[in-house]
């Protein structure tokens, strides 16, 4: 199933497809940054990060940041 160059597959965790930006602020969060710091290397407003996180949150099936990651990893969406 292709998603286009701004997709990443749908692993069976996932409750649908994460976008590139979404991929880029899971990165983060799993690096441990702050919504904060998130929008300031992305040049993304800290409200704008927070929606990408709860979105991030609900595709993963996750209750909180800690779980999201776990999840994407375990979809092998980090390494």
């Amino acid at each position: 199933m292709s998603y286009g160059t701004d997709f990443y597959p749908a692993p069976s965790v996932l409750h649908g497809p994460l976008t590139a930006r979404e991929v880029q602020v899971l990165r983060l969060v799993a690096a441990g940054s702050t919504n904060i710091e998130i929008g300031r290397h992305l040049y993304i407003g800290s409200e704008t990060v927070r929606t990408h996180v709860k979105r991030i949150m609900r595709k993963l099936g996750a209750r909180d940041r800690a779980h999201a990651v776990a999840n994407a990893f375990r979809a092998g969406l980090l390494t």
